[in-house]
């Protein structure tokens, strides 16, 4: 972050989420502490290599940041049985998590669908 504070955020959904949609992955790491962070939702762009991201709290405020694509990896494979659709766009996140600015943090977002 800005200020020297050293920062690290994994949210997911629809992987290991509990009864209530919050996944169990989602945590907030500063300076070394981790918080847990209460589930999201993904809002993707119709272009997700190139669009706005929008990342939300299911339930209140806690997580409300964009993500904006500078770039992106991605991967696509069909082997019959065995099939994968990854991309990851890397670029800038906006906006707050459980109330710190995430303005101009460097990351990665990610979809991917994998079957087998």
């Amino acid at each position: 972050m800005r200020d020297g504070t050293a920062l690290g955020l994994n949210l997911s959904a629809h992987v290991y989420d509990d009864e209530k949609g919050h996944s169990v992955e989602n945590a907030l790491w500063l300076n070394g502490l981790v918080r847990r962070l209460s589930g999201v939702r993904f809002e993707m762009p119709s272009n997700p290599k190139t669009g706005r991201w929008a990342i939300r709290s299911i339930e209140g405020k806690e997580v409300d940041i964009e993500f904006e694509p500078l770039g992106a990896r991605e991967e696509h494979s069909n082997f019959g049985l065995v099939r994968t659709d990854f991309i990851q766009p890397y670029g800038r996140f906006s906006g707050r998590v459980a109330g710190h600015d995430m303005t101009g943090c460097f990351g990665v977002v990610e979809s991917h669908l994998s079957v087998w």
